[in-house]
């Protein structure tokens, strides 16, 4: 009996060690796992996030829509985020909002494929340029994690009396969207001209001026028309082209007519003022010619010194696009001053034909000093021809610009903003963490029996 008893006592001794044991481990593993749910739901607190979608047809080959490459990172850039700052009425420098803030792209499983199809297919472009990207604030971001332990604190305090991060990332984007448009968007705006600043100028200024003005939006039509020569207008029976012939005609007709009158009849409003600046352009042309010159001959004698039979040609092991071998001629010293005698040259030729040019005209404006009121009234006459055809050829052009416009995609597309209480993300961050600080657990736990049960041995 007593062996019996002894028996049951030991049965009962394990059995209680092993509910005790058992109770232990479930106890540990939900001190684990609401540990792991709390730091779950801080991370997922931690940061939000919103989508860019970039709106553009050149997006694709890096480039912005006035042909400037496209980088993404001007999104926190300081005027971005200083035009943010400011209208939250935070009190904290674009440096430090930038602290919080990453930008990056986001790449979908269609573009994976084509990227795989390219590299399969021994094509060199292996990706095309991404479209869409996403900007992340967190409360405390990596570089804050860097800073220590001290810094991480810090910005915990100063958040409360912040705006919400969903606020934050909504301002930066609008932000973004209105830099990106004034910066990089081409508007009919781009065809304005400054009238009443021209009036100030003297006659043959104003000629200048207006041929500039107008060389510039010449050139924005035609690079529009360059790229979409086919379109018309729904509120104009003209397209781009139209509008250029316009314009050249002005150039050629109008403003020739305006300025040749000026010149030939000496027509200015201050005769002693416009002589020094003829005078003026004279002595730098001069002064052009003079430095090419003298870099034409220095690189006439410099190729005189090369041998033509040892610097004749030459050639190098090359590959076309399509990776066919050939031979190509590569460029040797003679062919660089070459280059640079005939630059020189040409410079000093273009300088020579000013100087002759400001003779004539200084010689003309200082002859002509009797002009009467009947030649500036005429003078008067032709520039305002030259105003009303460009006013009407530009008013034709925003009409045109408008509609095209209309059908581009240039601009910068904004998501809802997003927090970090995703539940999937949520799930997969709290079980690997759940996970690895159980396994942790039962390590110093098992190292902690090991230790105990040799002492009481």
């Amino acid at each position: 009996m007593k062996v019996e008893n002894a028996k049951v006592k030991v049965k009962e001794r394990r059995c209680f060690k092993e509910a005790s044991s058992v109770t232990r481990t479930l106890v540990i593993a939900g001190i684990i796992f609401i540990f792991a749910g709390i730091c779950t739901l801080i991370n997922a607190a931690n940061s939000a996030s919103i989508t860019i979608g970039v709106r553009f047809d050149d997006v694709f080959d890096g480039r912005n829509p006035d042909g400037s490459p496209f980088e993404i990172s001007e999104v926190l850039s300081d005027e971005v985020l200083g035009r943010a700052i400011e209208r939250l009425e935070m009190k904290v420098t674009a440096e430090d909002l930038r602290r919080h803030l990453t930008v990056s792209d986001l790449f979908d499983q269609g573009r994976v494929k084509k990227g795989r199809d390219n590299i399969n297919e021994g094509r060199d472009a292996y990706s095309d340029f991404p479209s869409t990207y996403q900007i992340t604030y967190s409360s405390v971001s990596e570089q804050i994690k860097n800073e220590g332990i001290i810094s991480c604190i810090s910005v915990f305090f100063k958040h409360w009396g912040m705006p919400s991060k969903g606020k934050i990332l909504e301002t930066v984007g609008e932000c973004a969207k209105e830099v990106f448009s004034e910066n990089y968007v081409i508007d009919a705006s781009a065809f304005d001209i400054n009238w009443s600043g021209a009036d100030e100028l003297d006659y043959y200024n104003r000629a200048l001026y207006v041929r500039k003005v107008i060389g510039r939006i010449g050139r924005l039509l035609f690079n529009e028309y360059s790229n979409d020569a086919a379109f018309e207008a729904a509120r104009s029976a003209e397209g781009f082209g139209d509008i250029y012939k316009q314009i050249n005609y002005i150039n050629d007709v109008s403003i020739e007519n305006f300025l040749s009158y000026v010149v030939k009849n000496g027509v200015t409003t201050n005769r002693e003022v416009l002589l020094g600046q003829f005078g003026y352009m004279k002595d730098k042309n001069i002064e052009v010619y003079e430095r090419n010159m003298e870099a034409y001959e220095i690189n006439k004698k410099a190729i005189e010194m090369y041998d033509p039979h040892v610097t004749k040609v030459v050639f190098i092991p090359s590959l076309d696009s399509s990776k066919n071998f050939y031979m190509n001629r590569t460029k040797v010293g003679v062919d660089y001053l070459i280059e640079n005698a005939n630059s020189a040259k040409k410079a000093a030729d273009d300088a020579q034909h000013n100087i002759v040019n400001y003779d004539y005209l200084i010689a003309q404006f200082a002859e002509n000093q009797n002009s009467d009121e009947t030649t500036h009234k005429k003078a008067d006459e032709l520039y305002d021809v030259v105003k009303e055809g460009v006013n009407a050829v530009v008013e034709e052009a925003k009409v045109v610009f408008d509609d095209h416009h209309a059908t581009r995609y240039e601009f910068l597309n904004l998501s809802e903003p997003e927090g970090g209480f995703k539940l999937t993300s949520m799930i997969i961050y709290g079980g690997k963490l759940f996970v690895w600080l159980l396994l942790a657990a039962f390590v110093l736990v098992g190292i902690f029996t090991e230790i105990r049960n040799r002492v009481k041995r």
